[in-house]
């Protein structure tokens, strides 16, 4: 039997790795390196605890782009009270990466961390968020076809879309409409005729709205034949396909600019297959 590809191409930066606090760093002036985002930027937790992913930066140099190792790296808090940072500053390692753990301060609302490499006055701010877990109340039908919109009610959510993560049975529905009481969530166009759990997450922290009778258009199944290739763009987090029955080879690739980061990626089965995290 021949056999057909799937690529998925996975270009968010979600990473985890750092380097220890040592000595002073020696290593090139400021003028010449750039901090860049890896990972952690914009998470959400409650208050008082610690962000799920460490925040992770790049040190590269500003003349080829490669990684700086050995250089400082200070993560300083510029909103946020009671808010810790720790390490408050580390060296990079061979991959020019720096990590940090932000453990948010008893405030609901927005804490802003600069990472800089030492001796700069600019370099790069993450945001996080102090939140209230959500609440969804129950969904106003039981039934609906894929791709079609539902308006999900509760309260504490975010009143900006993408911050809010919408799953039905793990597939993540796309939200074109927020505010801090009411989603406008699209169910993913790929889902196959079957009931799904739906659970509104907000970091990670979540509630279950209910379960949804899904009807799906037998049109929407991509047909691959034998050789043939498509690819999926998961960037912001939306990469659902649905396949007829068959062998299919999957490959995953990022168009990452950071080199030694980590990237987590998960592939989910909705008729029959397991879900296979991989990293």
């Amino acid at each position: 039997m021949g056999t057909r590809a799937a690529a998925l191409c996975a270009l968010a930066l979600v990473a985890a790795c750092g380097g220890g606090d040592g000595g002073g760093g020696i290593g090139p002036a400021p003028d010449d390196l750039e901090v860049v985002l890896v990972s952690g930027d914009q998470q959400f937790a409650l208050a008082g605890q610690v962000l799920p992913d460490p925040l992770q930066v790049a040190v590269r140099h500003r003349s080829d782009g490669q990684p700086a190792e050995g250089v400082r790296v200070r993560f300083d808090l510029i909103e946020g009270a009671g808010a810790a940072v720790e390490p408050a500053s580390v060296l990079s390692d061979a991959a020019g990466l720096a990590e940090a753990r932000l453990t948010l301060g008893q405030a609901l609302g927005t804490y802003r961390v600069l990472a800089r490499v030492d001796g700069a006055e600019t370099g790069l701010e993450l945001e996080a968020f102090a939140v209230l877990p959500p609440e969804a109340d129950s969904l106003p039908v039981t039934q609906a076809v894929a791709g079609q919109t539902l308006v999900i009610t509760g309260r504490n959510f975010s009143p900006i879309p993408r911050h809010n993560v919408v799953l039905f049975s793990g597939v993540r529905g796309r939200v074109t409409a927020a505010s801090e009481t009411e989603l406008t969530v699209e169910v993913p166009p790929c889902l196959p005729r079957r009931t799904v759990s739906v659970q509104v997450l907000l970091g990670g922290e979540g509630s279950v709205a209910g379960t949804l009778s899904v009807f799906t258009d037998p049109g929407a199944e991509v047909a691959l034949p034998i050789g043939g290739d498509t690819v999926v763009d998961a960037r912001e987090g939306f990469a659902c396909l649905r396949l007829g029955p068959g062998d299919y080879l999957v490959t995953v690739t990022t168009a990452g600019t950071v080199g030694g980061g980590r990237y987590d990626y998960e592939l989910r089965g909705l008729a029959g297959l397991a879900a296979f995290p991989r990293r």
